[in-house]
């Protein structure tokens, strides 16, 4: 259900037309300074610029780091509920903030030790008004708070919601007020989200948070968001092979250059389970591998790690007929013995 609701909104944003969007505030980062935001010296009110980019730096933090455990699906809805839901404070704030004093929120403008007014604006906020910057948001895109696709293990639907999202939020930029909604959050939410999570699984995927990303799902090219294992290859420096994948039967294959050697480095599959739960009970991981040369030249190996210093090792070497377990917090072998196959090994079957 998720990936076709993600391809669907996939095809009907990339649909949508406008300019390229100035860029802004990467979303979920507060209107800072150091963010990219106004100069608070350079406006009409340096205090209060600076006042209000240092409460919503708090507030953003706040809300970034808590909104899960107090229970919102993501920190834009806390946020909107706890910054706007009677007062307008964030919208306001984020207005002063933005160094937008002149027809800033509602098109009130600012009077320094007052407040917002339906009133003119002095002329030292007039005089200064070319201090403001945009007060918008731009989603994660690659070199600006989102993945590289080609770093991901799957860079054709990580460039392309990236894309989605580029052009989703021009438009909402863009139309939110004409459309009657008092931000353009709250226009992304509703048209993003309800009843699909479509904006919150796209941000997901947009910051290459593959592994426990949305809702703790896990993402599985050609197939999206799951609640079931991944599988993130990487080579180690040794080894200059290239890793296939086969969906029809969920087979991760290396392959090794033909002239690399056994004992030239080692190919590594980490399987990152879905949750911690899966944890908790008996599970079995079932390997197999077909060597074009001997397969009675190579050491075969698991590696379940628990920690970075505590992990168990699994040895297996043909040519020895032998098996061993090693217990890294224990610094020794808690097991060995003979290797039982129902055939003996041979370089199609091991």
């Amino acid at each position: 259900m998720a990936k076709s609701v993600l391809g669907l909104a996939l095809a009907m944003c990339l649909l949508l037309l406008g300019q390229t969007l100035a860029l802004a505030f990467v979303e979920d980062t507060p209107p800072t300074f150091e963010n990219g935001g106004a100069d608070p010296t350079q406006t009409g009110d340096p205090a209060s610029v600076a006042a209000a980019q240092q409460a919503l730096a708090h507030f953003f933090e706040y809300t970034n780091s808590n909104y899960s455990i107090i229970g919102y699906s993501n920190p834009r809805i806390m946020r909107e509920e706890l910054g706007n839901g009677r007062t307008d404070w964030l919208d306001r704030t984020m207005a002063v903030a933005c160094g937008r004093l002149v027809n800033g929120w509602k098109y009130l403008n600012w009077v320094p030790g007052f407040g917002w007014c339906d009133c003119a604006a002095p002329l030292v906020v007039r005089a200064r008004a070319g201090a403001a910057v945009p007060c918008e948001y731009t989603p994660p895109v690659a070199g600006s708070g989102g993945a590289d696709p080609n770093a991901t293990i799957d860079p054709p639907a990580v460039a392309a919601v990236q894309l989605a999202l580029s052009e989703f939020y021009q438009a909402t930029n863009r139309t939110y007020s004409l459309l009657g909604y008092s931000n353009p959050q709250v226009m992304r939410q509703e048209r993003g989200n309800v009843g699909t999570d479509w904006l919150d699984q796209s941000l997901s995927l947009a910051r290459g948070q593959l592994v426990g990303g949305w809702k703790n799902m896990n993402w599985v090219p050609g197939f999206g968001w799951c609640h079931c294992s991944t599988v993130r290859p990487s080579l180690s420096a040794g080894a200059a092979g290239r890793w296939e994948y086969s969906f029809a039967d969920r087979a991760l294959v290396a392959h090794l250059p033909a002239a690399e050697t056994a004992m030239a480095g080692a190919v590594s599959a980490q399987i990152f389970p879905a949750s911690v739960k899966s944890l908790l009970g008996d599970f079995a991981v079932e390997v197999r591998a077909i060597g074009t040369r001997s397969a009675r030249q190579a050491t075969y190996g698991f590696r379940y790690s628990l920690d970075a210093d505590d992990y168990y090792r699994i040895v297996i070497s043909p040519a020895a007929g032998r098996y061993g377990i090693w217990a890294a917090a224990a610094q020794r072998w808690i097991g060995e013995g003979r290797l039982t196959v129902p055939r003996p090994a041979d370089d199609r079957d091991l």
